[in-house]
């Protein structure tokens, strides 16, 4: 398998000097789900926001996407990357309350000069059928239940076509039932697509399905024994 993401000797240093990652040394490949568990305030959030390009490596760690060194790239390259090979599942959604479903899902597209309008629209409506969202594209985030927002969150993180997807509890506020379609929905999706998905979970039951564990603990990571 090649590998998406390779990390090694990856720290993170706050503004303050207080170190939240130590040492990483890591590697995901495509088609692979990578569970991320640990305690509250280990550093995982800090590590998946690393990973996806939203804050940096200290100087000196060796990050590749790809292949490509990120500490080599300027900040345009870095956001391209960020906005077209990364996509990103957050816990409470974080849709835009005054657009609809569709334009939720579709905003990722809209200044891509590479995509034509039609294109992405043939896309956003492909990804909302396949989630089964694809009655509710006129409806407002208000209008939703919270397993249909995930769901609209789900089709915006994967409508891109990304290499890499980031996934931060995201069936935390949801019902076990609820969490569980939602959650096999993105890992079908993913698969489907021979993307890398990685999941901060505090959820046993996700890491347990998961191809590979790793926790961290006071800013160190490392592999749980299958």
């Amino acid at each position: 398998m090649s590998a998406v993401i390779t990390v090694r000797a990856g720290n993170r240093t706050l503004a303050d000097g207080s170190q939240v990652l130590r040492d990483i040394e890591f590697a995901a490949h495509a088609g692979e789900h990578i569970a991320i568990t640990g305690p509250s305030g280990s550093g995982k959030s800090t590590l998946l926001s690393c990973i996806g390009l939203t804050s940096p490596f200290d100087p000196g760690s060796r990050f590749e996407f790809d292949g490509v060194p990120i500490g080599e790239l300027g900040h345009a390259e870095i956001t391209r990357i960020r906005g077209r090979r990364i996509g990103f599942v957050p816990q409470n959604s974080w849709l835009i309350d005054h657009l609809t479903v569709r334009e939720n899902v579709q905003l990722p597209l809209m200044h891509r000069r590479d995509i034509a309008r039609g294109l992405a629209r043939l896309r956003t409506t492909s990804f909302l059928e396949q989630l089964g969202i694809g009655a509710l594209a006129g409806r407002k985030p208000g209008a939703l239940s919270g397993g249909e927002r995930q769901r609209v969150a789900i089709a915006r993180a994967l409508v891109t076509e990304p290499a890499l997807v980031l996934a931060d509890e995201p069936t935390g506020a949801l019902d076990q039932d609820t969490g569980d379609t939602v959650l096999g929905l993105l890992l079908r999706l993913v698969r489907d697509a021979r993307a890398c998905l990685i999941t901060v979970t505090h959820d046993p039951r996700i890491a347990r399905d998961a191809d590979r564990e790793f926790r961290v603990d006071r800013g160190r990571l490392s592999e749980v024994p299958a």
